[in-house]
Order: C-alpha cells, then structure tokens, then sequence
C-alpha cells in the first residue's frame, strides 16, 4: 500500500527558472543552471526507484510505502527518499543516487563518483543514510508510534539501503574488507530484499514471526510516520547570494512616433486616403519610413499606388 507519494517539486523548479531570468552576474548563472540540473536529474532517479518500489509493493497489504518524508527533531533533519515498511516491522530507508557516471566504494568505505577518466569524490550515502535513522529512530520512540502488544512495544528494526540507477556500475571491495551489500541496483532491491528474508535462521524467522502486525496496525503504524512529514523550503535567493531587490529588467517604452508608424500594413484597414475607395487589409498600403514616396498618405489603395 502506498502511504505517501512524492511532494512535486513544481514550484521550486519554477522558481529556479524564473532565476535564470534575472541579470545575474556569470558565477550565480552557473550556480543556479547547475542546481536546476541537480534536481530535474535527481528527480528523474527518484521516479524511477518510486516506480520500482510501487511495482513491486504498491499492491500488497503486507507493505507500505512512504516517498519523499522530511523530518525535523532536535535540530537535526533528515530527508529520507523511500521508506518501505513490512508487517515483521522491518523499516528499510532508501537513499536514491542517480548518478551520471559510475559508483566507486574502497575499502575505508570512502565513496566517488567515476566520470570517464575523471574521478570525484562524494558524501558516503551509506553513512548519510545511517544518520536518516538515527533521526527516524528518536522520532519515532519520542512520539511513541511503535505498535504494542500488552502494553510493550513491539521492537522494530531499521535497515539502510542506496539505490543506484540500473545505467550506474557499482565498483566494490572485497566484502571482508567493506560490506556493501546495502548497495544496490534499483531494479534490485527486491530480489535483494528477498534474499535476505531467505538466508534468516531459523531463531530469527520464529523471533520475526512473533511480532508481525496486522494489515490494519501496519496501515495506522505507517501513517503515523508519514504524518511526521515537514515539508521544506529552500531561499535561492539567499543561497546564491542574489539580492531581493534584483528583477528582469523591463523593456524601455517605444514612443508615440515609432508605434504609431511600426504597426504592420494588415494592422490598418478602412478607406483610401487619397481617393476614399474601401480597401480591405490585405490591400493595404501602410509607408513606415517614407511617406512622401505614397504622397504623404498612410493608406492608399492598389490603384492610388500604382499612380504614386
């Protein structure tokens, strides 16, 4: 079941667009370019694990599905991609990277990003996602969300994962040396998910069994995080240091003289100045710069310009 889709980044776009429209100097020009490329192409990965996500468990009454949850608590914020929820009250944090080129992970866990011979170095989304529930985490236990039973919460394990683009390689090091495994494609996830269901022992499966939740308890449980949801704006303007008081410059005014002689010939209609015959617009005859050439008069018709 789907608790919450994504909040639309419509209005931020639009306000990234109407930036560009500003006579902003070459450094803010980039800066704003570059943050509205970073979010249509992030925004483009997050669709694709939601529609992924929403494939493989938007149907199901034993899941549930958050998109896009932004929460505060003690200073801290935590925005959180993707959250699916079982009924074992597992809690898997989804961080989406929608990277142009290729993940590359060493063994200290260090992260870059692999852009033909150039090599960047990124924030570990591992370790960012490990402080998404952290915030989660304390969230949760001070609203007391977590379902009981007799009056004992029941306990919930959370487990981080990251989403590459199914386009990205991931590039690893040896698992004994750095576990990775949290990593994965997003065409992957479920499989992965229910690979890790399987290679449970036997104790854990019966300890899991023990605290599965209802449908109903899951569907309150889920909505009870998603109602946790602080929606967040971003001051462009003041990120990219663009005073308040800098607008699109205006046109200057066209005078009198100019407009009333720029109006193209279908734009005058009416009778012949010279011989008062009707004349429709397309016959008509409008000098903008020379008038003494039609005899100083605006409209003439076909005849009276052949005399001319």
């Amino acid at each position: 079941m789907i608790i919450k889709k994504k909040d639309s980044l419509a209005d931020a776009t639009k306000e990234l667009q109407g930036l560009l429209k500003l006579p902003l100097d070459n450094r803010q020009q980039s800066l704003v370019e570059r943050e509205l490329k970073a979010l249509q192409y992030g925004m483009h990965g997050e669709q694709d694990s939601a529609y992924f996500l929403d494939f493989a468990y938007g149907n199901s009454k034993n899941f549930a599905i958050i998109h896009d949850l932004r929460i505060e608590w003690q200073g801290r914020v935590a925005q959180i991609d993707h959250i699916v929820i079982n009924r074992l009250l597992d809690i898997y944090l989804l961080e989406t990277k929608n990277f142009f080129g290729d993940l590359r992970i060493n063994e200290q866990g260090e992260c870059s990003v692999v852009y033909g011979k150039k090599v960047y170095g990124i924030e570990s989304p591992i370790e960012q996602n490990k402080r998404h529930i952290d915030v989660l985490r304390d969230r949760v236990d001070a609203r007391g969300l977590a379902p009981t039973r007799l009056g004992i919460p029941l306990p919930i394990s959370y487990l981080p994962y990251v989403l590459v683009s199914p386009k990205s390689n991931i590039y690893r090091p040896n698992i004994k040396k750095f576990d990775t495994s949290m990593v994965v494609k997003a065409d992957q996830f479920q499989s992965e998910n229910q690979r890790r269901i399987e290679q449970l022992s036997a104790v854990s499966v019966l300890a899991s069994a023990g605290k599965m939740i209802g449908t109903e308890t899951l569907e309150n449980f889920a909505k009870g995080i998603a109602a946790l949801h602080r929606p967040g704006k971003i001051n462009y303007r003041a990120k990219f240091s663009i005073p308040e008081n800098l607008t699109v410059a205006q046109p200057r005014p066209v005078p009198a003289s100019i407009a009333a002689t720029a109006a193209p010939p279908e734009s005058v209609g009416g009778k012949c100045d010279k011989c008062g015959t009707n004349v429709e617009a397309k016959v008509v005859a409008y000098c903008r710069f020379n008038r003494v050439k039609l005899g100083g008069h605006k409209v003439l018709c076909r005849d009276c310009q052949k005399a001319v």
